[in-house]
């Protein structure tokens, strides 16, 4: 056999057994979290919406990103946090803003969301890179997530999070 080829097999076999050799000194030192509930999977959940951005900076001059999430559930609480987030994904949170909504302002918003068609619009999720948008809507039974929706989806999203920002404002 050529040396060359030699040479190169040996190599290859010495990377393998060190990365096999920290493998098993590595892993027994990975413990998996626990899987936390997600709101996502509240049953009581009507409609989420959540964004993110990579390129964001905070009061301080720092580089990061940032984020923003809604939950509205049937029950009428409504829930808003934001904030800012670090290298390293340490998170500055804004206050949280809590708010129980009456039954007939629910309906109201139920009804806004139904009104939109948005659950029956085809909303495709397009490649972004820097940000992401995402929103769950779940009503009478029928549950539907939208990723990066397109424009004229992405616009009645932002009607609906507006209205329920405006509703304490």
């Amino acid at each position: 056999m050529n040396k060359k080829i030699k040479i190169v097999l040996l190599i290859i076999a010495v990377v393998i057994v060190l990365l096999v050799a920290f493998a098993i000194w590595y892993g027994g030192r990975i413990t998996p979290s626990p899987k936390l509930p997600s709101r996502l999977d509240d049953p009581d959940l009507v409609y989420a919406s959540q964004f993110w951005g990579g390129l964001c900076g905070n009061e301080k001059g720092e580089e990061g990103g940032c984020y923003a999430e809604i939950y509205l559930y049937g029950s009428g609480k409504f829930v808003k946090e934001s904030g800012f987030v670090h290298p390293g994904n340490k998170r500055d949170i804004t206050p949280t803003i809590e708010r129980d909504f009456t039954a007939s302002i629910v309906e109201q918003i139920i009804n806004k969301i139904k009104d939109s068609g948005v659950m029956v619009k085809n909303c495709p999720p397009s490649d972004i890179m820097d940000a992401g948008w995402d929103y769950q809507i779940n009503i009478s039974g029928a549950k539907k997530s939208f990723r990066n929706p397109p424009k004229d989806c992405k616009e009645i999203f932002d009607e609906i999070d507006k209205f329920l920002t405006n509703l304490f404002n």
